[in-house]
């Protein structure tokens, strides 16, 4: 989920299914901590705005995993960039 023209985009992952491809490559879940590296944030930030609507929702692994979709990740630091440059 990202902000784009001021509302927010929310990315259908429930219609996902192993073996689902972006742009001819399968779908990659990135950890906590990939996460946290790739776009600089702490924990806490990207619980905040994930709660928010304004970061990319979790998908549940299964226990206590949790990961992103590396692809929606990029999409989120693509619209920051973009916000940044008058987008």
């Amino acid at each position: 989920m990202f902000r784009e023209g001021g509302s927010v985009i929310r990315p259908n992952i429930t219609s996902w299914k192993p073996g689902d491809r972006v742009m001819g490559e399968e779908r990659k879940i990135l950890r906590k901590p990939a996460v946290i590296g790739r776009v600089g944030l702490s924990a806490a930030t990207i619980y905040r705005l994930e709660k928010g609507g304004l970061f990319p929702q979790r998908v549940r692994l299964g226990g206590n995993s949790c990961g992103w979709f590396l692809d929606e990740i990029s999409a989120w630091l693509r619209a920051k960039a973009d916000d940044r440059n008058g987008g």
